[in-house]
């Protein structure tokens, strides 16, 4: 009797068991971010009841920082972008973007071209632009 007792309880344990620990995670997730976001709250308010010239004052200290952060960013993203692109137009020694278009097209190689060819016997998703991929060799011009 002890015995059939031993071994019916494990069965029933692995019925009990959830089928996910997702749902929980999340839900914890979900109270520690707003448990977080409510004391950071809470802590705010206070220091702007306790002495709200010193908070304001800090305050836009802050926003002077972040404005000052930003101005800087974008002058060097810009700047590196535009250094980028000079530095491509120079190498290549191209004027203009049509220009720079044809370079390209002979630089890499073509669609159909010989490098594309020393690859027909591979089977690659090919897509036909509408969402659908079919599996088809480089090389065929079926237009199915």
């Amino acid at each position: 009797m002890a015995d059939e007792e031993k071994q019916e309880s494990p069965e029933r344990f692995e019925h009990d068991r959830p089928a996910s620990v997702l749902p929980g995670a999340l839900f914890i997730t979900g109270v520690t971010f707003a448990s977080i976001v409510g004391g950071f709250g809470y802590a705010i308010g206070q220091a702007r009841r306790r002495s709200s010239e010193a908070f304001d004052a800090r305050t836009q200290e802050g926003v002077k920082l972040a404005l000052r952060a930003l101005g800087w960013g974008t002058v060097l993203a810009v700047s590196g972008v535009g250094l980028l692109v000079l530095s491509v137009k120079t190498a290549l020694g191209v004027k203009d973007a049509k220009e720079f278009g044809l370079k390209m097209k002979s630089i890499l190689p073509a669609k159909d071209g010989e490098f594309v060819a020393k690859f027909e016997s591979w089977r690659i998703p090919r897509n036909k632009g509408d969402g659908s991929e079919q599996w088809s060799s480089l090389g065929s011009n079926s237009k199915t």
